[in-house]
């Protein structure tokens, strides 16, 4: 999910819809400063509501709407302010997952 999010979203724009090194490149930097806070937020509401349900819930939003976010890039190619919401979408999912993976994995294993 994170090599979709991020990666893939950046190659995608500059191979299949032709779009510059820099203003894809931006507008992935954009969508990553955005979405950036939301590792915290997603990490403390893991806190309230469990790391599991929060991860599983992020990998589950994520497959679902894939096809459709790169479907609505090639539609919005020329939309930077488009195309760089529909890539903080994608970073929202990662965030999701992210976010609380790390307390995740402390917890699992004992002291």
């Amino acid at each position: 999910m994170w090599y979709t999010g991020q990666f893939y979203a950046l190659v995608f724009m500059q191979t299949e819809l032709g779009i510059d090194v820099v203003p894809s490149s931006l507008v992935v930097g954009v969508a990553l400063l955005l979405g950036t806070p939301f590792f915290l937020v997603f990490g403390k509401l893991s806190d309230r509501v469990g790391r599991r349900n929060i991860i599983l819930a992020g990998c589950l939003l994520a497959a679902l709407p894939y096809l459709a976010l790169y479907r609505a890039m090639e539609a919005f190619a020329d939309s930077y302010v488009a195309l760089t919401g529909l890539v903080f979408i994608q970073m929202i999912y990662v965030t999701m997952v992210y976010g609380p993976i790390a307390a995740y994995l402390v917890e699992l294993f004992p002291a």
